[in-house]
């Protein structure tokens, strides 16, 4: 088949995409009353969170005509039915990686990940989302913050953690060549900054999303984002705040397609 035919067989697909960081404390009432205006959002297919540990958030979760997979004790992958499905059966997976780090009175803390490949039903194109919640605290501009024991190591923690979901994504791609993937969580350092950008993607050995926002998830830093591979960006933004959350979701539009752009 030429290019040209491919050109004309290969459809794209647009659906959108909202990362919501959220807050071990929030309620289910408020989880639900956010969850609701994610799905109601207009082409939202995918929702990724973190931040979700407990099972008083499962009601929030549960939607006619959405499926979701929740791991690591708190990172989520939900989809839409009609629009996805899961690539195998008992395709999700969670781990913990990295160093160990103090994180909310636990000081063998290590980085959840939860894994979840899905197939896109139309053009049968499978899509491996991933989201992490990496250390926090462990920026200072361009580099790392060295004030105590502790922050030095958060920043070894969030530097190993990276180089993991880095290995894991090759091995990935190695394994699925027409495959898409998104890396998308709460990574702690302003990607605002270019420096950071270049950072995480290089870790995990994929793009960083463009146009990045003005504006920020987490006060005026963006923190939540997308890192990606064989997918198209159409559009990007950050969303209205959430009652309940101290992170503003991040939404993106992708373009996919039956073979890899």
């Amino acid at each position: 088949m030429g290019y040209a035919d491919r050109q004309a067989v290969d459809v794209s697909h647009q659906f959108v995409h909202i990362h919501a960081s959220g807050r071990f404390d929030a309620t289910p009432a408020e989880a639900r009353a956010a969850w609701d205006d994610f799905r109601s959002t207009r082409g939202v297919k995918l929702i990724t969170a973190t931040e979700y540990g407990s099972g008083k958030f499962d009601g929030a979760l549960k939607a006619d005509g959405w499926d979701y997979f929740r791991g690591s004790g708190e990172c989520v992958v939900a989809w839409a039915t009609d629009t996805f499905e899961p690539a195998w059966r008992g395709a999700g997976y969670a781990t913990r990686i990295g160093t160990r780090f103090f994180r909310g009175g636990n000081h063998d803390a290590r980085t959840p990940l939860t894994s979840m490949p899905l197939r896109h039903i139309v053009t049968g194109r499978i899509a491996m989302v991933r989201v992490p919640h990496t250390p926090a605290h462990i920026q200072a501009g361009d580099g790392f913050r060295k004030t105590t024991t502790r922050v030095l190591e958060q920043g070894r923690a969030w530097v190993t953690s990276l180089a993991g979901m880095g290995r894991r994504s090759r091995r990935f791609r190695a394994d699925h060549k027409n495959a898409a993937e998104i890396i998308c969580g709460d990574f702690n350092v302003d990607v605002h900054r270019a420096h950071w950008r270049g950072v995480v993607s290089a870790a995990l050995g994929l793009h960083c999303a463009t146009p990045i926002p003005d504006g920020g998830d987490l006060g005026k830093r963006l923190v939540s984002w997308f890192f990606y591979r064989g997918l198209g960006v159409a559009t990007t933004g950050v969303m209205r705040p959430v009652k309940g959350f101290d992170h503003k979701p991040v939404l993106i539009r992708w373009s996919i397609t039956a073979s890899r752009p």
